[in-house]
């Protein structure tokens, strides 16, 4: 099931959502919206997620009975092109609603494109007077500002938000001008969203302005919009390191081999981005770049391991001072079945099957071992090297494959460098009392 890294909203029964369909918010805006009778704006140029974000949190808000939602710039028909997702929302919702299914996925959705403001506002007044603490999206307010000036749409967005108090309803509207102050003091709350470029990597981000009654303890979030779906990433909690009791273990089990080029990493969206996982017979480099903690590296070291062939070896040679100990800690959690293959350098793989070997990349005695054994069993050698030092010579040379561990304002996001992919947002999160990585690209 895929993982919570934040809040998700818990003002009312979420029992019609598919697992894993509503988007996962920044807390501060979770709290935020907790509340009824209040109002967000949705800042954001051409792109950057507004809709998506605005589709998500008719989930979120468990709100799948009670909204309507004015589209003023697309028919709404193409959110199920591009959000894949929200037909089993709403199939799952409206069952029987409606007769014909397109009808019973868009009941709630209006095409406003051609509506004059008049008519647009009459829609509002009257799904407040038909429902209960209703939530109404307007998408966009631009072609309402372009229509009636900047003076008349302020008044009529007051008139707006003072019926939605009234109703105890939830007004989110979306603008395309990030920089556009002409509704700021009328607005509850304020999120803009941006895009930008890193190494030629995207990167998307939240910034929260302004959210009445709600403690911003962090200002921004990156996101994501994989597979139509609008997903902030976390900041790693203190305790989410935490190893369990030895009686505790991690249900992951080896599999068998599906590519002979390949060995898997134990997450398929890096598997995606290395195309296709680890060469075999290769060496792929993990670098940790400044302020990554070091243990993200040996959680995913520990998955190459769990999902390592089942009919392979797995070699550990020396890890630094910080990822050894934590490694053997995590390993203990494994399948007996898993713990069973593990060797160290010094002694024999003893499977005859390939071969996944682990190492520091300065012991470099070590790494030439571990090369070699990954080339002469097919298998595959990661070596684990530091931004802040210097990579050494034979490392490089050896090199096919290289990934890197990135800190970015708090978040941890994985890339692979060659091959070249996007950026991968990594959480780092407790399940079931063991830290796990989930992670999803950034698209």
């Amino acid at each position: 099931m895929k993982a919570e890294p934040l809040k998700r909203m818990s003002g009312g029964s979420q029992e019609s959502l598919p697992a894993g369909l509503s988007a996962a918010l920044p807390q501060e805006l979770a709290d935020f919206l907790s509340a009824g009778g209040r109002s967000l704006m949705i800042k954001g140029g051409a792109g950057t997620g507004k809709t998506t974000l605005s589709l998500g949190l008719i989930g979120v808000l468990a709100a799948s009975r009670n909204f309507l939602y004015l589209s003023t710039r697309e028919s709404p028909s193409l959110f199920l092109r591009d959000h894949p997702w929200l037909g089993k929302t709403q199939e799952r919702a409206r069952k029987g609603a409606a007769r014909n299914p397109e009808e019973q996925v868009l009941a709630g959705f209006i095409d406003a494109r051609l509506d004059e403001p008049t008519q647009l506002f009459e829609r509002v007044t009257s799904q407040l007077m038909d429902a209960t603490s209703p939530l109404i999206i307007i998408d966009t307010l631009d072609a309402m500002h372009d229509y009636m000036g900047s003076k008349v749409l302020k008044t009529n967005v007051k008139v707006l938000q003072t019926w939605c108090e009234r109703a105890g309803a939830r007004v989110v509207v979306t603008i395309e001008d990030p920089e556009s102050t002409i509704l700021d003091s009328l607005m509850d709350g304020i999120v803009v969203l941006r895009q930008k470029i890193l190494e030629n990597r995207r990167l998307r981000q939240i910034e929260l302005v302004k959210l009445l009654g709600a403690r911003i303890a962090r200002p921004s979030y990156f996101f994501t919009l994989n597979g139509g779906s609008f997903r902030a990433f976390s900041e790693t909690a203190r305790d989410a390191f935490t190893i369990p009791p030895r009686g505790s273990h991690i249900t992951r089990l080896a599999r068998a081999r599906k590519d002979p080029g390949f060995l898997p990493t134990g997450h398929s969206q890096l598997d995606a981005a290395l195309g296709g996982g680890l060469p075999a017979g290769a060496v792929s480099v993990l670098e940790l770049g400044e302020g990554v903690d070091p243990r993200v590296a040996a959680i995913l070291l520990a998955d190459m391991v769990a999902a390592s062939p089942e009919e392979g070896g797995v070699v550990l040679g020396p890890l630094g001072d910080q990822e050894e100990p934590f490694l053997d800690s995590y390993l203990k959690l494994l399948p007996e079945t898993t713990r069973a293959r593990l060797r160290s350098l010094e002694t024999e793989a003893g499977s005859g099957g390939p071969v996944l070997a682990i190492v520091d990349g300065t012991a470099e005695d070590a790494v030439a071992k571990c090369a070699t054994a990954a080339r002469s069993s097919r298998g595959a050698a990661v070596v684990l090297t530091r931004e802040a030092e210097r990579r050494p010579s034979l490392v490089s040379r050896l090199a096919t494959s290289r990934m890197k561990l990135y800190h970015l304002a708090g978040t941890i996001m994985l890339a692979a460098e060659s091959p070249f992919s996007q950026f991968l947002g990594v959480d780092v999160i407790n399940s079931d009392g063991v830290p796990v990585l989930d992670m999803e690209p950034i698209v």
